[in-house]
């Protein structure tokens, strides 16, 4: 009753006692249900994925509030800079793929951290498990509906790049400004446009036909910075927000 009236803390403070006074009743798994929406509802998200991991049998409304819990906790560890931990909680987000946006953000998020994670070990390989999990982000049709669809393009272009793997990488450059071209005065744009030429360039292709290619004499220095041009060419891979010239 105290559910039903939004006496959300009397609610909580009833089901509580009811789920401990009476474990095996036939009601106790509604209670928990009951129970792990409430404590969602009032920012409580670590004794609402306690609460909803001890149902058995749980329904898809459950599963989806389950998963999104998972997924924003995973956001706020990416925040603070956990990436592991930040990774395990989209990972178990992923385990209820009920809301296919919510799939497809722990996708990219999880691409985003394996990203930071290799950047801080400089273990070049593992780039390719930023770029597996960028891809599998937009292999989710719903990935079109976030702001991050034509980002995970350009970041598989700076992981391929980071690798000097420079053919894979201008494709992908490519791609994300063609994505943006009605947004082509970001920083992000001019970066990665000249990035896709000066491949092409050096290739001695056009733009969308690069089959081989090596760097040759390219500038790309970090935003503000006091980085010297030189004639062998520079790439700044500290971050993805450059200043780039040829």
């Amino acid at each position: 009753l105290s559910y039903e009236l939004k006496y959300q803390k009397e609610g909580l403070d009833a089901f509580r006692l009811f789920i401990k006074n009476y474990p095996k009743s036939t009601n106790a798994n509604e209670a928990k249900e009951l129970l792990g929406q409430i404590l969602v509802l009032n920012g409580n998200p670590k004794e609402a994925l306690e609460v909803i991991e001890s149902i058995p049998n749980r329904s898809e409304k459950l599963n989806e509030a389950y998963q999104k819990i998972l997924y924003y906790l995973g956001v706020d560890l990416f925040n603070n800079k956990k990436y592991d931990d930040a990774i395990s909680s989209f990972t178990k987000s992923l385990t209820q793929p009920v809301n296919r946006k919510i799939k497809a953000l722990s996708y990219f998020w999880i691409g985003e951290s394996k990203y930071r994670l290799t950047e801080a070990s400089g273990n070049k390989d593992g780039y390719d498990d930023a770029i597996e999990n960028y891809k599998n982000f937009l292999y989710v049709g719903e990935s079109q509906q976030t702001q991050f669809y034509s980002a995970a393009n350009y970041n598989i272009g700076y992981c391929f790049f980071r690798q000097e793997d420079y053919v894979k990488a201008g494709t992908y450059f490519e791609k994300y400004c063609w994505l943006e071209k009605s947004n082509n005065k970001s920083s992000r744009f001019t970066d990665a446009k000249l990035r896709a030429e000066t491949i092409a360039k050096n290739s001695g292709s056009d733009l969308g036909s690069v089959k081989k290619a090596t760097m040759g004499v390219f500038q790309i220095t970090g935003q503000n910075s006091n980085e010297d041009y030189s004639y062998g060419g520079v790439y700044n891979t500290s971050s993805r927000e450059k200043t780039a010239s040829i």
